[in-house]
């Protein structure tokens, strides 16, 4: 997909694949360096929440969303991003949103991190 960014999506089961014949031949691989598409995340669901709520409120009466940055040590490399709010109780369905980050797969530094946060809203 080609949405002016110059940013696609990879196809979970090629990149599977494809590092499968990396590992039975050396000769083929995929570089992050050459990767130019923006670093981009799925999040599908959060399972097996167990929280302590203080007023024994079931969590049905609550939203949740996920916020998500990518961390360098204790800087925040691109700005963080938000999904919309979902409600659950022991499974929030986040219905597969897809979080496009500012910065590109080629520019990430290796020691780079996923910070995701979960947040509740009454």
């Amino acid at each position: 997909v080609n949405d002016g960014k110059n940013s696609m999506m990879m196809d979970p089961n090629a990149l599977l694949n494809q590092t499968k014949s990396t590992v039975s031949d050396k000769t083929k691989y995929i570089s992050s360096f050459s990767m130019t598409n923006y670093f981009k995340i799925r999040v599908c669901f959060v399972r097996s929440l167990a929280c302590l709520i203080e007023d024994k409120t079931k969590l049905s009466d609550y939203s949740f969303f996920l916020e998500c940055c990518v961390v360098l040590g204790d800087e925040v490399l691109c700005t963080p991003h938000v999904t919309p709010l979902r409600t659950g109780s022991h499974e929030i369905d986040f219905n597969e949103t897809i979080l496009e980050f500012d910065i590109k797969v080629s520019n990430l530094p290796r020691e780079s991190k996923i910070c995701t946060t979960l947040f509740s809203k009454k």
